[in-house]
């Protein structure tokens, strides 16, 4: 889809779908007096801002996530069905969840409500040329949300754990290898993988930082490699 057209001789169409009346009014006018802006539309809910834009042209629909009749994210669910309009999210909410939901459901952009002006403006138009606008909240809170789903790549194995908790006790690597029955070279590489996750360079750091982060080390002695 080719980008909506924003200069003074072709402005960006943009509808405002927002239930709240002060706040609608609001976006109104920061729309009206933008001059690489057109207000095409305002509607308080979700049903009749459908019905009116499934079909017309190439637009912005800037759409608040909760709203009567039908929700924002349903709204851009059927709005995505077109190829000739884009969204851009302004919402109270930014969770993780909603978040998501509104980028899989067509969303282009995301906004808090507390957004500025400019910075309003700003995101319109990158959505009207397809570019992602994210708040800092709302990529926060996707990243949250995605680490919270997938499995914690930076957790120790069980045996990373068990060389980690000998080393602790002042073991040599060699030690550890006896106690392990691993070869000198297999405890290195679970120590560096170890260290790896953890973030750190040495032993007495991987140490402290497994402490810190509540693995079950018991520290009596430490060594740096």
């Amino acid at each position: 889809m080719a980008a909506i057209a924003g200069t003074e001789e072709s402005p960006i169409g943009v509808a405002v779908v927002e239930d709240h009346p002060a706040f609608r009014f609001a976006l109104e006018q920061l729309v009206s007096r933008n001059p690489r802006f057109k207000l095409v539309g305002s509607f308080p809910d979700g049903a009749s801002a459908l019905e009116a834009l499934r079909d017309s042209p190439e637009l912005v629909a800037l759409v608040d996530v909760e709203l009567p009749e039908l929700d924002g994210i349903s709204l851009l669910r059927s709005l995505s069905t077109g190829n000739s309009k884009r969204a851009l999210v302004l919402s109270a909410h930014t969770d993780g969840a909603t978040v998501r939901a509104a980028l899989t459901n067509g969303a282009t952009g995301y906004l808090t409500k507390g957004a500025e002006v400019d910075e309003i403006e700003d995101a319109l138009i990158a959505t009207s040329e397809g570019r992602t606008v994210l708040c800092s909240s709302a990529q926060q809170a996707l990243a949250d949300l995605m680490r919270a789903e997938s499995p914690d790549e930076t957790l120790l194995t069980v045996r990373e754990t068990d060389v980690l908790e000998l080393a602790a006790s002042g073991m040599t690597r060699s030690d550890i290898g006896d106690e392990l029955h691993l070869s000198e070279a297999t405890v290195k590489a679970h120590l560096a993988a170890a260290y790896h996750k953890l973030g750190v360079a040495n032993r007495a750091a991987a140490i402290a930082e497994a402490q810190r982060r509540g693995l079950t080390v018991d520290r009596r002695r430490s060594f740096s490699d």
